[in-house]
C-alpha cells in the first residue's frame, strides 16, 4: 500500500515535567578534573518545561584531594548547596590546606626582616617554623570568591601561595617558579586587591618593575596550504626590568608554546626609541616613532 500523505505526529498536550530525588550513599567516589574523594548527600532535581532545571539539597565531599598546579592538596571540607539553585550553579564552600615546615637560611631571614621594616611587608618566616597554608572557596560556582589564608596569620599572601604550590617561601623561589606562581594567580581568579598584592610582592622578590600575563599571538604555516598562515594564541609570562631611566629589558615566555623572546628597548627621546628582539632563531632591530593623538 502506497500512501502519499505524510504521517502526522501529534505533540502531547501536557509537556513532560520531572521531580527526581537523588540519594548518594557512602560508596560513591568522585574523580573529576583534579578533584577526588567520596561524595554523599541528597539532591532533589526539578525540571519543568520552559524553566531552568533547579536543585534543592546538599552534597558533601569527604577525604577529598585536589590537584592544583601539579600539587595534590588535602581538601578539609567541600559542600555544594542547592537552594532553588540552577543545577549548574550551586553555592560552593570548600577549604584546601597544606601543612609545611619552613626552612630558611640566615641570609634569607635577614632579607625578609629588611623587607618587613623598610618595604612594609608582613612578618618574616622563621627557620623550622610550622605553618598551615590554604585556600578557601565560597560563593556561586560560576564566580566564586577565592582567598588565601595561613596559620600563623602574619604570613604574607605571596608566601602562602609559594608554600602551597612550591613547599618553600617566595624568597627561595627561582625565576622558573615565577611562571608557575603568576599562572596560578591567573587560574585562581583572585579579586583585584589580593591579586595586585601578590603580584607586587612577586615583583619585589624578583627585583622586577613589572610581572604579568599576556596573550601571545604566533603565526604558523597552514597544514593544507604552506603558502598561507594560521594564527594561534597562548598565554605568556612577561617580566620587565628597567636597567636605566631610558633602557628597558623584557623577557616573554609562552606557557604552552615554549617560545622565549628577549626584548631590549632604548628611549632615544620622547618620541623616538630603538628596539632589538630575539627569540633564539630570529633577530630583529627597529627604530620606533610614537605619535600621540587626542
Amino acid at each position: 500500500i502506497i500512501d502519499d500523505n505524510p504521517i502526522e505526529h501529534h505533540q502531547p498536550n501536557h509537556p513532560f515535567s520531572s521531580d527526581i530525588k537523588l540519594v548518594l550513599g557512602d560508596d560513591i567516589q568522585l574523580n573529576f578534573n583534579g578533584l577526588s574523594g567520596s561524595i554523599k548527600g541528597e539532591l532533589a532535581i526539578i525540571d519543568e518545561p520552559g524553566k531552568p532545571t533547579i536543585g534543592n539539597g546538599e552534597l558533601t565531599l569527604k577525604n577529598g584531594q585536589f590537584a592544583l598546579m601539579g600539587q595534590n592538596l588535602k581538601m578539609d571540607e567541600a559542600r555544594l548547596n542547592f537552594v532553588n539553585s540552577p543545577i549548574e550553579n550551586p553555592y560552593i564552600q570548600a577549604r584546601v590546606t597544606r601543612q609545611v615546615t619552613v626552612t630558611t637560611s640566615s641570609d634569607l631571614a635577614t632579607e625578609q626582616e629588611f623587607d618587613r621594616r623598610y618595604l612594609g611587608n608582613q612578618a618574616p618566616l622563621m627557620n623550622n617554623q610550622q605553618a598551615t597554608v590554604g585556600v578557601t572557596i565560597s560563593g556561586e560556582t560560576a564566580q566564586p570568591e577565592i582567598k588565601l589564608f595561613a596559620q600563623p596569620p602574619s604570613i604574607a599572601q605571596s608566601d602562602i601561595l609559594s608554600l602551597l604550590l612550591l613547599n618553600r617561601p617566595i624568597a627561595q623561589a627561582t625565576n622558573a617558579d615565577a611562571q608557575l606562581l603568576v599562572q596560578a594567580i591567573s587560574a585562581l581568579h583572585f579579586n583585584a586587591t589580593d591579586g595586585a598584592q601578590i603580584t607586587q610582592q612577586l615583583q619585589q622578590t624578583f627585583g622586577l618593575d613589572e610581572i604579568g600575563l599576556i596573550t601571545q599571538t604566533r603565526y604558523v604555516p597552514n597544514k593544507d596550504d604552506p603558502t598561507k598562515e594560521d594564527t594561534t594564541t597562548n598565554p605568556a609570562l612577561v617580566l620587565k626590568k628597567s636597567l636605566s631611566p631610558k633602557l628597558l629589558l623584557s623577557f616573554t615566555t609562552g606557557f604552552m608554546s615554549g617560545s622565549n623572546i628577549l626584548n631590549l628597548r632604548y628611549q632615544l627621546s620622547n618620541k623616538w626609541a630603538w628596539q632589538t628582539q630575539t627569540d633564539g632563531n630570529t633577530n630583529s632591530m627597529d627604530i620606533l616613532y610614537t605619535i600621540e593623538r587626542g
